[in-house]
């Protein structure tokens, strides 16, 4: 009870000399400024004592930021957790963070930005939920697990990059989270889970990577600004409601052969106009998986592939989709950023890799790569030269 009820209305720095907080230590303690602990504090689990807000921190007042020590590896579930009286002020987690459990920093209500480091492998589940912030969001390039209800309802903004060494986003991870650039999923992505990405407001199209086997339920139910889906080769099972109600969702590309389409996984997608099939026909598409699209919807496949008739299809279920067959023609060597012989998803890639760290992805083509006519080089043209590669007629780059 050290500052037992104490009125701070200056910054309070712990030195880094301290190693240890006692029980309550800030029990009932309003902060108008900042809370800094110095890199004294090594491990919160360190005493046998600890047990959720051991520090009293619920029950504070804050309105200034909260810093953290580079010297702390762990926070323990509930730590922060504020629900009573929440942080106001910005978050600064420090660079030795390893591992975030679950609750950490629960009803936070923080404003500004939030970089999780390079050396955190693990995010809890509800770790920050609810907790506000209207900056960006920086996943740090070791984290492999995002816990269930990670990010619910926080407000970020921009775009979301997850790192490729990501394996497992649990449900509802970051359902409701505002966002309002691109999503970029890493090649390493296996699982996306129930929910996880619910409702956001992502205005791009979202690349699904080879390495998931399937989209879990309800997993963008709601994104209304998603204007195109790409499926990986992996990608054998879109669990229901998967998709459901992306308004402005016009196109999707489908790689892997004999998908599974669960019940309304696209329900709702009214400007979903085409769906555009590498291999062979889905195995399932329940009777109302694609209920409420554009009245136009239709199926394209690539000559040769079995399983495919034309001008309709039916499937198992009894529904029948228009089709309509696309020619193999040579392509424009236009946009072979990667001079392997053709135009695909890789030179895409390797187009946004290199505008992201041009000196780690350089490229010998010559052309001109700036496709949006922009004057930069950025997402937004390793999108269009993709849209390029699948339909060049519509999105032209001479």
């Amino acid at each position: 009870s050290a500052f037992y009820k104490t009125p701070f209305t200056d910054s309070l720095c712990i030195p880094d000399s301290v190693t240890v907080i006692g029980d309550d230590a800030f029990f009932g303690s309003k902060f108008d400024k900042n809370l800094d602990i110095g890199d004294g504090i090594v491990d919160v689990d360190a005493y046998p004592q600890m047990t959720p807000n051991a520090w009293g921190l619920d029950l504070c007042k804050f309105s200034g930021d909260l810093i953290l020590p580079d010297t702390l590896t762990k926070l323990s579930s509930g730590m922060f957790s504020t629900s009573i009286y929440p942080f106001k002020g910005t978050l600064t987690l420090g660079k030795g963070l390893e591992e975030i459990e679950g609750t950490v920093f629960y009803d936070g209500a923080f404003t500004g930005d939030l970089v999780i480091g390079d050396r955190v492998t693990v995010i809890g589940a509800n770790a920050f939920k609810n907790c506000g912030f209207d900056g960006y969001l920086t996943l740090g390039a070791s984290v492999e697990r995002i816990g269930e209800y990670a990010f619910l309802k926080c407000k970020f903004k921009g775009s979301l990059e997850i790192p490729d060494s990501v394996r497992t986003i649990e449900k509802t991870a970051f359902d409701a989270c505002t966002f309002d650039g691109t999503l970029m999923l890493g090649e390493g992505l296996e699982t996306i889970g129930d929910y996880a990405f619910r409702n956001c407001a992502f205005d791009s199209v979202v690349m699904i990577p080879d390495s998931v086997t399937y989209v879990g339920r309800s997993s963008f139910s709601g994104c209304a600004e998603l204007r195109g889906l790409v499926l990986g080769s992996g990608c054998q099972e879109i669990q229901p409601y998967a998709f459901n109600n992306c308004s402005s969702l016009k196109q999707v590309f489908v790689f892997a052969d004999g998908v599974v389409f669960g019940d309304r996984s696209f329900y709702g997608c009214k400007a979903l106009e085409a769906v555009y099939y590498e291999g062979t026909p889905p195995t399932t598409v329940p009777r109302y998986a694609f209920s409420g699209t554009n009245t136009d919807l239709t199926f394209y496949y690539n000559e040769g592939q079995e399983g495919w008739t034309s001008p309709t299809w039916t499937a198992a279920s009894g529904v029948t989709f228009n089709t309509e067959m696309v020619w193999e023609e040579p392509k424009d060597l236009l946009g072979d950023i990667n001079l392997d012989g053709s135009v695909d998803i890789a030179d895409a890639q390797l187009l946004f890799m290199h505008s992201m760290l041009p000196d780690l992805y350089p490229i010998d083509y010559t052309g001109n790569i700036d496709y949006t006519g922009d004057g930069a080089v950025d997402i937004a043209d390793a999108q269009y030269l993709f849209m390029y590669s699948m339909l060049p007629d519509l999105y032209p780059i001479g």
